[in-house]
């Protein structure tokens, strides 16, 4: 004899199928993000780690004009909303064991750099853990664009740090949202902000 369909199966059934249509659709847009940012693979020899930035090799973009007029129209709207006497706290010290990025280049307080610029980071943790560096994501600007896999195809990316050279950027102050994490499942975040004068 076949069950009889409950109001709570029901309910759960329509949970189940929301579920799978939620997955489905960010599924889709993973397809549909990489066929956009679609890039071709860097030349082996450019991603050495020790390599200095060559002026005569192509650029890639990293950051679009579009990227940087969406961000500011946000910064905009934040600027004039009213102030809601929310204050910005700042995160405490991260524990000697949490993973580490150290910027290198850009060079942290650098007034102002030219694009396309050489992207270097050092990644660090603690001697019982080694960092994932398939876990490295990249975000752009406070609207946290994932801008990942434009930079994957063009930087060298290991447990020690990340080299990229040419990266495009347009004129105008930038905001990069780093993160990695190690194999303790510890996660760092950093932040890298520069300002591009040509």
């Amino acid at each position: 004899m076949r069950d009889a369909l409950t109001p709570s199966r029901a309910t759960a059934i329509l949970h189940l199928g929301s579920a799978a249509l939620a997955i489905l659709a960010a599924a889709a847009l993973d397809v549909i993000a990489a066929a956009v940012f679609a890039v071709p693979a860097m030349n082996a020899a450019r991603a050495s780690a020790g390599e200095q930035s060559n002026p005569g090799a192509a650029a890639f973009s990293l950051v679009s004009d579009e990227d940087l007029a969406a961000e500011q129209r946000f910064e905009a709207l934040r600027a004039n909303a009213p102030d809601r006497g929310t204050r910005a706290l700042e995160a405490p010290a991260s524990p000697a064991s949490m993973p580490r990025i150290t910027l290198i280049s850009p060079q942290p307080g650098a007034s102002a750099v030219v694009s396309p610029l050489r992207i270097e980071l050092a990644f660090a943790t603690s001697a019982d853990a080694r960092i994932l560096p398939d876990s490295l994501r990249v975000r752009y600007g406070l609207l946290k664009i994932d801008i990942t896999e434009r930079l994957r195809p063009y930087a060298m990316v290991t447990d020690r740090g990340l080299v990229a050279e040419n990266a495009a950027v347009p004129v105008g102050t930038h905001r990069l949202f780093l993160q990695i994490s190690d194999t303790a499942g510890r996660t760092a975040v950093s932040q890298m902000q520069f300002t591009v004068v040509q």
